[in-house]
């Protein structure tokens, strides 16, 4: 996220759902908060580039609380694909950039995965 230049308290609070064990129930309450403002987004969008990198951002977001509350056993899972789109919109986050620094950090990321307290 901080690559991107998007910064907002809700995407934080993803974030440290997918992190902490003990939120991971919170997921489909968070993927429904992003998900109203990726709606609103996509209303507003001039398909710009800026506007290319928050709508992968928000996609990002909104398939890791899916794969967050899954995690949970839920009788309501999300669906099971859900944790190969975090890969795919997070290509699409590495795309809008020329940096293949930042490239190769976001794939160690999910090739080596995260610790989680």
């Amino acid at each position: 996220m901080e690559k991107s230049g998007v910064s907002n308290p809700l995407l934080t609070e993803v974030e440290q759902a997918a992190l902490t064990t003990q939120k991971w129930s919170s997921g489909h309450r968070l993927f429904s908060k992003v998900r109203d403002i990726t709606l609103q987004h996509d209303r507003n969008s001039r398909r710009a580039l800026e506007d290319d990198i928050l709508s992968y951002v928000l996609a990002v977001a909104e398939q890791t609380a899916k794969v967050t509350y899954n995690a949970t056993s839920p009788f309501d899972a999300f669906d099971d694909d859900s944790c190969e789109w975090v890969v795919a919109m997070l290509r699409g986050v590495v795309s809008c950039y020329s940096d293949d620094r930042f490239g190769e950090q976001a794939w160690q990321v999910v090739c080596n995965g995260i610790k989680l307290s």
